[in-house]
C-alpha cells in the first residue's frame, strides 16, 4: 500500500481542479452528419428527464425552507405564530404559494414574517392538532 504524499490537481493548486463536467443531455447532434444520443432520447420519452428536474426543483425549495426555518428559529413559529414544532415544516410547504422563498431570497424579512403572521392564523393543521378528545364517564 502506498505511503507517500498525494498528487492530484487540488493538492497542487491547479486552476479548475473542483470543477465537474457538464452532462450532455442533447438527443440529436450535428456534427459531420447527424448523431442520435439514444440514452438522452429513451430518457426524454420515459419522462426521466422531466422527474429529474422536478426532484432537482424539489430539492432547492427543501433548501430554501430550511434556510428560512433557521433564519426565523423554531422559537419564533412555536410562540409567536402557535404553530406545533412537528408542525413547522408543514406550515411552511403551506407557505409557498404565497411566495416567502422569493421575498427570502430578496432580503426582504419583514415581508417573509407579514406572511408568516398572515398564514398562521389560517393554516388548516392548527386547528386540527387541537382537537381534543373527552370521554364521557357514566
Amino acid at each position: 500500500m502506498y505511503k507517500g504524499p498525494v498528487i492530484n490537481s487540488a493538492t497542487l493548486n491547479l486552476p479548475y481542479a473542483n470543477t465537474v463536467a457538464k452532462e450532455d443531455k442533447a438527443i440529436f447532434k450535428v456534427s459531420s452528419g447527424g448523431v442520435v444520443n439514444l440514452d438522452n432520447l429513451i430518457n426524454a420519452l420515459n419522462g426521466n428527464n422531466r422527474s429529474a428536474k422536478l426532484l432537482k426543483k424539489i430539492q432547492l425549495e427543501d433548501n430554501r425552507l430550511s434556510k428560512i426555518r433557521k433564519y426565523f428559529s423554531d422559537d419564533f413559529f412555536i410562540t409567536d405564530l402557535q404553530i406545533k414544532e412537528e408542525q413547522i415544516n408543514p406550515f411552511l410547504n403551506y407557505c409557498i404559494q404565497q411566495n416567502i422563498i422569493y421575498h427570502f431570497n430578496k432580503k426582504e424579512n419583514l415581508k417573509v414574517m407579514a406572511i408568516l403572521l398572515k398564514q398562521s392564523k389560517s393554516f388548516p393543521l392548527k386547528e386540527a392538532s387541537d382537537i381534543k378528545v373527552t370521554l364521557k364517564k357514566d
